[in-house]
């Protein structure tokens, strides 16, 4: 998909983020179906959301008495996937909610395009998300954004409230000079409130706003962006310049800047808990949204102060910011049905009035609307910022969710030191003119997952782990072997229960290792199942998490021992006998493609490759895949149904 369809006109004083991690929204069990309404002659819409909506679903029922709307709240996490299975089968709502408003959804929204109200949101926004120059979907409100500091730490430091970058630098410089308001293991005072890439696109989005984005050449480039003149390289090379300086001055974490592209990042174990850090001054500043503020207010005893997006010199503007990370579209079947489609363009229609945004703002505590106009609930915004929402000093981001997404990853990898600004544009520039198939999936909902899948503390180099079942199913169901053999030294990150990315699978197995097919007797598995256990003590990444079979060893304590092989059984629990023949599949650097010297982990038994190393084994086929091909195989084979995956007895430590 290409995105030359992103801006237009001038953009108002507004701009940022949110990922999917939303404004302050709760979830509750699905509503129980009105039964009852057809009976009543009433026409049922039903709708999904990750929030309740008591009192939108009221004020539009007393506004419209022949519709009855039916609220479906999912949990946050599994919501984008469920909503494409239902789709997909047929059975998918009226209308639904989605932070993705490109890739597979799209295929099921109905074209809005005809409807007046489509108008009366603002343009730029509603340009940003169009389908082939057609409106699918309506902005839903979003959060404001801005930093958040502990005054009563800088009180007793002696400083005054920040007015531009430059202060910020040096409120971290003495926290950490003092010892206060720093993390005790790292020594930064400073980290985000979400670790989103979409959030952190927003991100350096909104602070580049304050100096660029908001003026008039910043608006002459949005322009000429969209016109095609104009490009992020030779532009936006300053775009990173604060986290940058705040990384390599140690007020900043990089480690807990890992991007995730689902907004997992509550349960990733690096993530920067700002409701922790922050009343437990382990930190004086954070940048986060109204609901991130009060958050940390209810949990602290200090006081906490929300400020605006703060510019580089005085003359820069400060300002709030904000983004649409959601969005409501209706499903292109329910068209099929007269009445009922009439129905579904009343609800967005009453949706599109001050009311309808007034009683959806209240539900889901996202205070600014983006429709055209709109009075602000001043009383949802903290105090200390309510000047610039009163007086609209806010930069709504124009871009959507997967172009902010990409500028998050690349400008992140920028700001760590890992990749090139210039290169890092260069890859943004690309992908606003071109587009990518690799992009567009890795950003894309794959499929989700009903547990958390956890890669810590080396876990899949020491015993059987739930994330390693999964990957040695998907190897052994994509390639048609009887057993896997995945060392846990490939497998490299987590996925988290509910949505998976793309993104996120690449993550899991990152490295470029074809499989290899090839048979054995059960003399050699025994004998690679043996020195896949050796080094535990270590741990070591040729330990095997398994598919097809089961084993059960005494580990080394250290490197004089020998760890022992105790059982070797199939899946069912049948002895593997020493002369069975056995179709394995497993990486060719274990069969000795970088030969058995510096490579292959003592896997000789396997050799494939290797010249110099006797063969024990029978190729049988080269699939041209790696694991991470194999995983995302099996999401796509598995798209209609929530994977699970559990530990179930493959591997047993004894003593």
């Amino acid at each position: 998909m290409h995105l030359k369809k992103l801006l237009a006109g001038a953009l108002a004083l507004a701009c940022l983020v949110t990922t999917l991690a939303g404004c302050g929204k709760k979830t509750e069990a699905p509503a129980e179906p009105k039964t009852a309404a057809a009976d009543a002659g009433k026409t049922v819409i039903t709708l999904i959301s990750t929030y309740p909506l008591p009192r939108f679903e009221a004020a539009l029922e007393t506004a419209h008495p022949e519709i009855d709307l039916q609220v479906e709240t999912l949990a946050l996490g599994p919501i984008y996937g469920e909503v494409s299975r239902r789709l997909r089968k047929g059975h998918g709502p009226d209308l639904f909610i989605t932070g993705l408003p490109f890739g597979e959804l799209a295929e099921y929204t109905y074209d809005l395009s005809a409807e007046s109200f489509t108008e009366r949101y603002q343009s730029a926004i509603t340009k940003s998300i169009m389908i082939g120059g057609q409106s699918r979907y309506l902005p839903l409100p979003g959060g404001y954004y801005g930093y958040i500091v502990n005054k009563t730490l800088l009180d007793e430091l002696g400083l005054a409230l920040p007015e531009t970058t430059a202060d910020l630098l040096n409120i971290l410089a003495v926290s950490k000079e003092a010892k206060l308001g720093v993390s005790e293991d790292t020594g930064c005072g400073f980290g985000l409130s979400d670790v989103g890439a979409t959030y952190l696109g927003a991100y350096y989005t909104a602070n580049f706003a304050t100096d660029f984005l908001s003026t008039a050449d910043g608006a002459r480039w949005l322009s000429d962006l969209e016109a095609g003149t104009a490009t992020f390289a030779g532009n936006w090379e300053h775009s990173v310049d604060f986290i940058k300086t705040c990384i390599e001055s140690g007020y900043l974490d990089p480690n807990r800047m890992i991007v995730f592209y689902n907004g997992h990042f509550e349960t990733s174990y690096n993530a920067f808990k700002a409701d922790e850090y922050m009343p437990a001054r382990h930190a004086i500043l954070t940048f986060g949204n109204v609901d991130a503020f009060n958050r940390i207010t209810e949990k602290s005893q200090d006081e906490m102060l929300m400020l605006p997006c703060l510019p580089d010199t005085a003359e820069g503007n400060k300002m709030l910011s904000t983004v649409s990370n959601e969005y409501i579209a209706m499903n292109k079947a329910t068209a099929n049905d007269e009445k009922k489609a009439a129905a579904a363009i009343a609800v967005l229609e009453y949706l599109s009035t001050e009311e309808g945004q007034s009683k959806w703002i209240a539900d889901s505590l996202c205070p600014h609307s983006f429709l055209n106009n709109f009075g602000i609930d001043l009383t949802m915004v903290p105090e200390s910022v309510r000047p610039y929402a009163e007086k609209e000093m806010v930069f709504s981001n124009p871009f959507p969710t997967n172009l902010l997404s990409y500028i998050g990853k690349n400008l992140t990898e920028a700001a760590k030191g890992t990749r090139p600004v210039g290169e890092a544009l260069a890859l943004i520039d690309d992908y606003y003119r071109n587009g990518s198939d690799e992009v567009e999936y890795d950003q894309s909902i794959v499929g989700s997952v009903a547990e958390d899948l956890l890669y810590e503390n080396a876990n899949t180099r020491k015993g059987e782990t739930a994330i390693g079942n999964l990957v040695a199913d998907a190897v052994c169901e994509t390639t048609g072997a009887q057993v896997a053999l995945v060392n846990g030294g490939s497998i490299r990150s987590s996925l988290y229960a509910g949505d998976v990315t793309g993104a996120d699978i690449s993550a899991v197995c990152p490295y470029p290792n074809k499989l290899v097919v090839a048979e054995a007797d059960g003399a050699t598995l025994r004998a690679a199942i043996a020195n896949g256990i050796q080094k535990t003590w270590k741990p070591a990444g040729q330990f095997m998490q398994v598919s097809g079979i089961k084993y059960s060893f005494k580990p080394a304590a250290n490197e004089t021992e020998t760890a022992e092989l105790l059982t070797l059984t199939y899946a069912d629990g049948t002895p593997v006998k020493d002369d069975d023949i056995i179709k394995l599949v497993y990486t060719d650097y274990i069969g000795g493609s970088s030969g058995y010297i510096d490579g292959g982990d003592g896997f000789t038994m396997l050799n494939v490759y290797d010249a110099a190393t006797p063969k024990r084994v029978k190729l049988l086929e080269e699939p041209g895949i790696t694991y991470g091909d194999a995983l995302k195989t099996y999401f796509t084979n598995h798209k209609d149904e929530v994977i699970h995956a559990q530990p179930e007895g493959r591997i047993e430590v004894v003593g």
